[in-house]
């Protein structure tokens, strides 16, 4: 139940304190002050005062919460294990099952706005430009996304890195090497990135 906070832009990291034991795989600050953490065994935290107290949000979940991301502090949707995909308005008071079917674990969502996100399932990507009503498949297996400006994507899976320019309707591939398998990646700004 570990998370480190930084405030001087990374040099200093301060353990803060969860109240949870459980592993925690994906955090999300949507404001300055609230964010949300998610993990093993159904369990998401919230905090409203920029870390300094963490709360637990009540998901019905039980299994292993992969990814959450929120694009405003109350529009969020959380993935995890055996095709758990939700999503709440209200800052995580209600959640409400996401018209998708799977049964393969979701790596990873990223949402760039209410209508159009993302969804990392095992095998498969998929896009839904309509909040999630409808998805369309965008290629093999990824783990991650990350956008670098409306139109430009860059994804991770097995041993590759995928670059799209056109939403998610194409991919370029890359095989940096080094690895067997990338799970994440993080662009800071256009030009540089990193992958891990």
């Amino acid at each position: 139940g570990t998370i480190l906070q930084s405030t001087d832009k990374g040099i200093t990291w301060n353990a803060l304190t969860t109240g949870v034991t459980n592993a925690l795989f994906d955090i999300d600050f949507p404001s300055n002050d609230t964010g949300y953490v998610v993990g093993m065994n159904g369990v998401m935290l919230k905090t409203t005062d920029a870390g300094i107290t963490w709360n637990a949000v009540s998901t019905g979940i039980t299994t292993k919460i992969r990814a959450v991301d929120f694009t405003n502090v109350n529009h969020g949707v959380l993935v995890g294990d055996d095709g758990v995909i939700r999503r709440t308005v209200d800052g995580g008071q209600n959640w409400i099952t996401f018209p998708f079917s799977s049964f393969y674990d979701v790596f990873d969502v990223k949402f760039r706005n209410d209508s159009i996100g993302y969804l990392m399932v095992q095998f498969d990507a998929y896009k839904t430009t309509d909040g999630g009503i409808n998805w369309y498949k965008l290629g093999p297996e990824l783990r991650s996304v990350k956008y670098l400006n409306d139109t430009t994507l860059i994804a991770v899976g097995d041993d590759m890195v995928r670059k799209s320019t056109d939403g998610g309707f194409t991919w370029t591939s890359q095989h940096p090497g080094q690895a067997p398998n990338w799970y994440d990646c993080a662009f800071p700004t256009q030009d540089t990135g990193y992958i891990c």
